[in-house]
Parts: structure tokens; sequence; C-alpha cells
């Protein structure tokens, strides 16, 4: 479980990237995504739901906001942090918080995007894990 502290700066962080990100953003991470010195920002998988893929996801998370901007973006943190069976590949996915970097659709990036935003529209985007520079 991710403790209340950790979750809320992450929450704050990945609000922040996420809303930093242009609407025509591309698959690229910028390299200075990471605010730790000396890391790097790595996608650790991909994600791309499609409105009723989403609306189920967040349901069956039990996911709940009249926002759909705000459940979507929860539903892309918990996916990002939800191990599935195999792990991710990576024994480092237990230590290190994952944060999810939304690519679009363009209505998530709308100046009203909390007006604008509807769970049909899907989300796409991915999980990135920031690492210590080799």
């Amino acid at each position: 479980m991710i403790k209340a502290r950790t979750f809320f700066s992450t929450l704050v962080l990945s609000t922040a990237a996420i809303v930093a990100c242009p609407a025509d953003a591309h698959d690229t991470i910028p390299k200075d995504w990471c605010t730790e010195p000396g890391t790097r920002p790595v996608i650790v998988s991909n994600f791309q739901f499609g409105g009723k893929d989403l609306h189920d996801f967040l349901a069956k998370c039990g996911i709940v906001d009249k926002d759909d901007w705000y459940a979507a973006h929860a539903g892309a943190l918990y996916y990002c942090n939800t191990p599935p069976p195999e792990g991710r590949g990576s024994s480092s996915f237990q230590q290190s918080l994952i944060v999810p970097y939304i690519k679009g659709p363009k209505s998530f990036y709308e100046k009203d995007h909390h007006l604008v935003y509807n769970i049909s529209d899907g989300l796409a985007g991915s999980c990135v894990m920031c690492v210590a520079e080799k």
C-alpha cells in the first residue's frame, strides 16, 4: 500500500506533469521530467483505454468521481502502480513510484479539461519511473 504522504506527493507531481504536457504530446518523455537530480525517466509500460474499457476499469477499481478528468487521472495513477501478475519484469517496481504520463486524448488537455473531458474519450499514456543515471 502506498503511504498517504507518498501518494499525495505523487498525485501533485503527476498532476503537474499532466498539466505541463502539450496537447499534441509525442511519445517522447522530456529529459528533465524527473525532479530528482541524477535521474532520468524510463517508460515501464504503456496504456490505451477506449471509452468503454476505461469506464469498466474505473468501475472495477471502485474509482468514482463526478469529474471525469479526476476519475481518469486517478485510474491512470492506480493502473501504473498496481503490478500485473508478471510484475512488469522489474524488481525495482515495488521500490519506486510510477507516475502516469498522459498522451491523450486532446480533450484531457483542453483549457477547460474538467468540463470538456469525458471518460468516453478514453485515455492513453505511459507509466514512467525515474531511475538513477548510469
